[in-house]
């Protein structure tokens, strides 16, 4: 749509305020003050303005949504900046139904009162019988809101029962997530609001267009407070596992690399289904009852349409698979609004992020460098950092998003010695093992230089390791950053990691001494008599399986709206779920893996 959403922080501040017929809130946005009127049967526009001393025109601009006119229980903001200052040393006016009583003010006469409220003094008269123009102090004058004359006459509407229901905005609630809450369009919500933006403030008053007497029927869906939502427990869990398991092609492949790539699908599909079937047996053992199904997915969408045809997903609550992309996306769009989490244990690309009911264990290489911006930042403010370029095509998004990330990062630390980071570049000529590093600015002896390697290019990373690693600067002044996918590069000497502190991020990490891993180890030996690979393929079935269980068993036909709750204590993966911006999930399970006594170890 082309909107530019910007984040507004309101802070609100509690405070009685007298003689106003109700107790308001002062909100603060963007340094200016308002007070939150609620308003009642029998308000209008007019009024309000009366009782706050605040022109009927300033009310308007504070609050988009008044072309709609009124409706009881709205929350309308009233600047206090444009207060008149008369007014605070006068009595306030209340308003009762369809009319605002005044209090008289010293010295004040019924021809003021009449020009101060736009009504005609005959009008006033016949609404007072009785009153004489010897008015005395204190004494009350009824205005009645169907003889004032205002400039705009949509300032006397008296506000009405809205027919349609409204939602108060909850801190950090999205225009999206109210769409999902009601099972109403974006658009729609914008629809009967007019002038609004998808930019919501805590605590507006928003309309959704579900007619107030079909209010009762959606009461559950209405409240966002977890205790007033009914909790249906799922007795028995059903988990489906979409597997490649490729037998049938592999007699029919011509080339033994594609014979290989296969039996390579079919070891993988073996491992990840023993290890769900442990996480599985755990669960009942302690209790609950669940259903493992296993079914064979290619990459092919004609599998898809099998499935869904024969209907074997239909009473599925958690979906794991399928491994290849084409097939993921496909059936993960055909599921769309089915009642299931749908979870991709291997796929990084975002694209599949396609409806709220699914997520990726595996992180996308963006969210692993914001990750790793914002902990050097935290970490390493005051000292020389430095981000090494690769020359490769495909780094280069990654090194500029570094660079832009650490900055940004730096700034918020509020670092006035090194507020910017510096650029690294390897030399372009000569021979390869004769080449260095380009510094844009000396290394600094009396503090550390934190090189930053934005690159999952082997050769270049081997590269940058091994000629950090030969700098005249004593190593314990040197620390090295890089990539989760540095853990499976085998060729960089074991040394060099260690002189120079190399950390990576990770989500995953198989630690053999772990009694927890110890213990599936045991297990599965006794199971299958083998052990399970290092590519952890079991391990990693057996934490995705255990998570989406946990969520089951905790929430029930809620899971789905709480996969951010989820307490998990992994063997291998790490799962910690956040809602992206199209409403699915992704994995920010980040942490940092250190070479210490020539061992990667997981650090805290």
């Amino acid at each position: 749509m082309g909107v530019r959403v910007i984040s507004i922080f309101i802070f609100l501040v509690s405070l009685s305020i007298q003689g106003f017929g109700q107790n308001h809130e002062v909100v603060e946005r963007n340094g200016e003050k308002y007070y939150v009127h609620t308003v009642e049967k029998g308000n209008t526009i007019y009024a309000i303005s009366r009782m706050y001393g605040v022109d009927e025109a300033y009310i308007e601009g504070a609050n988009e949504n008044l072309e709609n006119g009124l409706s009881i229980g709205q929350k309308i903001l009233i600047p206090l900046k444009f207060r008149d200052r008369k007014f605070k040393k006068k009595p306030k006016p209340e308003i009762k139904d369809e009319f605002i009583v005044h209090t008289v003010s010293k010295k004040e006469t019924l021809y003021r009162i009449s020009r101060n409220y736009s009504i005609d003094l005959n009008d006033l008269l016949d609404a007072n019988p009785g009153t004489t123009e010897d008015l005395k102090r204190g004494q009350k004058i009824v205005i009645p809101l169907s003889s004032v004359k205002p400039k705009d006459e949509s300032h006397v509407i008296v506000a009405s029962e809205d027919s349609l229901i409204h939602h108060t905005v909850e801190k950090g609630q999205t225009l999206y997530a109210i769409s999902k809450l009601y099972k109403v369009s974006v658009q729609d919500i914008m629809n009967v609001n007019s002038g609004m933006t998808e930019t919501l403030s805590t605590g507006s008053n928003i309309r959704i267009p579900i007619l107030r007497e079909l209010e009762r029927d959606i009461d559950e869906l209405t409240e966002l407070r977890e205790e007033d939502v009914e909790f249906i427990p799922i007795e028995v869990k059903n988990v489906a596992l979409l597997l490649p398991f490729e037998y049938e092609d592999v007699d029919s492949m011509a080339s033994n690399s594609s014979r290989r790539n296969a039996f390579a699908l079919i070891d993988l599909a073996i491992e990840f289904y023993r290890g769900s079937k442990m996480a599985c047996e755990d669960y009942s053992a302690n209790g609950g009852n669940v259903n493992l199904m296993v079914f064979t997915m290619r990459n092919d969408t004609r599998e898809v349409d099998k499935c869904l045809k024969e209907g074997w997903l239909d009473e599925c609550d958690v979906v794991i698979g399928p491994f290849h992309k084409k097939s993921f996306t496909e059936l993960s769009s055909r599921l769309a609004g089915k009642d299931k989490i749908m979870i991709s244990p291997n796929l990084r690309s975002n694209s599949i992020l396609n409806n709220e009911r699914v997520f990726k264990v595996n992180p996308d290489k963006i969210k692993e460098i914001e990750f790793l911006a914002e902990q050097v930042a935290s970490m390493h403010h005051g000292e020389n950092i430095l981000v090494v370029r690769s020359p490769e095509t495909k780094d280069q998004v990654l090194w500029k998003t570094m660079e832009q990330k650490l900055n940004k990062a730096l700034q918020e630390q509020d670092d006035r010695l090194f507020n910017t980071v510096k650029l690294v570049d390897m030399e372009e000529e000569g021979p390869k093992e004769e080449r260095t590093l380009v510094l844009a600015t000396e290394l600094y002896k009396d503090t550390n230089n934190v090189f930053v390697v934005p690159s999952n290019d082997l050769s270049f990373v081997s590269d940058v390791i091994t000629k950090l690693n030969r700098n005249e600067l004593s190593n314990n002044d040197v620390k090295v950053y890089g990539m989760e996918s540095w853990a499976k590069f085998d060729n960089i000497d074991i040394h060099y990691k260690q002189n120079l502190d190399l950390r990576l991020s990770a989500t995953k990490y198989l630690n053999y001494e772990h009694p927890g891993v110890r213990n599936f180890m045991r297990r599965y030996y006794r199971s299958y008599e083998t052990i399970p690979s290092e590519k952890g393929y079991a391990f990693l079935a057996y934490d995705i399986s255990q998570f989406a269980l946990n969520s089951l068993e905790s929430f029930g036909n809620r899971a789905l709206e709480n996969l951010d709750k989820i307490e998990h204590e992994p063997i291998y993966q790490n799962i910690s779920l956040e809602k992206t911006d199209t409403g699915s999930w992704h994995n920010k399970g980040f942490f940092f893996l250190n070479h210490r006594d020539f061992k990667l170890v997981k650090t805290d």
